[in-house]
């Protein structure tokens, strides 16, 4: 038997021996409860390739750097910006002028645009049936509306994305109803994209 047989039938019988330390135990009890089985596995024996071998010693190698008892001194480079906030909203207050100066319109005419395209692309694709509802398409205003009720979601958890529009007093939210009906979440939650498929 050569070395690296024997590191494999290491591992193995590692394994093994776990199950017959179980298998012993379990014996142990069977006079208690005689419905409990516990299977056997027999160990096999792993046959390696001088090939594999030559590729694992290779990535050892290679991926071992040297050691030391000292960490490196690390040299910090002086940060030359000037820290802080660039643009000041005009309202310090305003929530949505803050927003803006994180998520810009042209980001969200961007979503507006793919979203639209995506949807003319699916139907493009795919037969149109009665039972299709009547598509209308998105408008900036509703892209932030929509943007608004996921960021929202996270904070009201549901257990179902229905039971947001749920009108069961128990667990009613009314504030997404008044904001948009699910069937127009939904459909745009299923058009939602950010890329023209067309491209790739």
């Amino acid at each position: 038997m050569n070395e690296k047989d024997s590191v494999g039938e290491f591992y193995l019988d590692d394994l093994s021996d776990c199950l017959h330390c179980c298998s012993a135990s379990s014996t142990d009890d069977e006079s208690d409860s005689s419905s409990i089985t516990i299977r056997k596995r027999r160990s096999v024996s792993l046959i390696y390739s001088d090939s594999e071998d030559e590729g694992i010693n290779n990535n050892v190698k290679d991926s071992c750097g040297t050691w030391s008892t000292n960490d490196k001194n690390i040299i910090l480079e002086p940060f030359e910006g000037s820290p802080g906030v660039k643009i000041i909203p005009s309202s310090s207050e305003s929530v949505i002028d803050i927003v803006n100066l994180f998520i810009g319109s042209d980001l969200i005419e961007h979503f507006v645009r793919e979203s639209n395209r995506y949807h003319d692309q699916i139907m493009e694709k795919y037969r149109i049936t009665p039972k299709t509802k009547k598509w209308t398409d998105i408008t900036v205003s509703e892209m932030k509306e929509f943007l608004g009720l996921i960021v929202l979601m996270g904070q009201v958890k549901k257990d179902v994305l229905y039971d947001y529009w749920s009108t069961d007093p128990t667990i009613e939210t009314p504030f997404f109803s008044k904001v948009m009906s699910r069937n127009r979440f939904l459909q745009i939650m299923q058009s939602w994209h950010f890329c023209n498929n067309k491209l790739f």
